[in-house]
């Protein structure tokens, strides 16, 4: 490889501080994906990577297709390589594009409803504020200063009751419409709170898109808040209980519990407040 040292050290840094994972590197031989002779001598480079955050490596299939250089149908003198990531497609692709995929396949996204899951049944019936919602009002809006608050997923409302019983202007909203909290018409919150959202939704892509949305509705400078348990803990809780393994559509095998509401009992993990940069 014509690779310096400094370059090596450098992409090591990066792997390091962004918790990325180099997936075809590996320990054992290594797939080149470019290959040319040079002076009579043949170079190889494996100059295409996939890097994947550390949490998606472990579950992701990643392989190189070396035909599409070497084969009868080459057509590039790269290697692809494909990666089977667990993700949701949208159910309308997004309008502030430079192109859109159908225009170049013919063919619409499958709607994101094709996998079937039903995040809403893990909400539980509480009669009083979680743990988390008592810390926020406990050691948070004091500090920051907040004086309205959006629960982002607020499920059946507890957490907003107890937010308004501490004096705050607060909001909910959760998109299962039988809990009867709708998507509010304002934004500017101060505070924007997601407690236990991220982990009953089916893949990086649909919390990615959660995170998205319960920004949308923080003012510039605010703060928001989100609760969810390790991916530790979450392994700890399935050993524990006898979850069962379950394969998605995209045969992705993940463990389901024996019950939503036990394992949404389980003790949380609660994440700083981040603030919000303005736009």
């Amino acid at each position: 490889m014509f690779t310096a040292d400094i370059e090596r050290k450098a992409f090591l840094h990066l792997l390091q501080t962004a918790w990325l994972v180099d997936t075809t590197g590996g320990d054992g031989e290594a797939e080149f994906t470019f290959e040319r002779m040079f002076t009579g001598k043949l170079s190889r480079f494996r100059c295409d990577l996939a890097l994947l955050s550390g949490h998606l490596a472990v579950g992701v299939p990643v392989a190189a297709r070396h035909e599409v250089r070497t084969g009868p149908e080459a057509f590039t003198d790269h290697s692809a390589i494909l990666l089977d990531l667990p993700l949701t497609p949208e159910v309308a692709e997004p309008d502030d594009v430079l192109f859109a995929i159908s225009d170049l396949t013919g063919q619409q996204p499958a709607a994101a409803g094709a996998r079937s899951y039903q995040a809403h049944k893990t909400a539980m019936s509480r009669q009083t504020a979680s743990p988390a919602a008592r810390a926020v009002t406990g050691h948070l809006t004091g500090p920051l200063g907040a004086r309205s608050l959006l629960d982002h997923g607020c499920g059946r409302g507890a957490d907003v009751a107890h937010y308004r019983a501490a004096g705050l202007d607060a909001h909910g909203y959760d998109p299962h419409e039988g809990f009867g909290w709708p998507r509010p018409e304002r934004d500017g919150y101060d505070l924007v709170t997601q407690m236990f959202v991220l982990n009953v939704l089916p893949d990086p892509g649909a919390r990615i898109r959660a995170l998205q949305d319960a920004a949308m509705f923080v003012r510039p400078g605010g703060h928001v808040v989100v609760v969810t348990r390790s991916p530790e803990e979450i392994t700890k809780a399935a050993a524990g209980g006898n979850w069962r393994p379950t394969t998605t559509a995209t045969g992705q095998v993940r463990g389901r519990g024996p019950s939503s509401a036990a394992s949404a009992r389980r003790r949380p993990l609660r994440s700083p407040a981040v603030p919000a940069s303005s736009p």
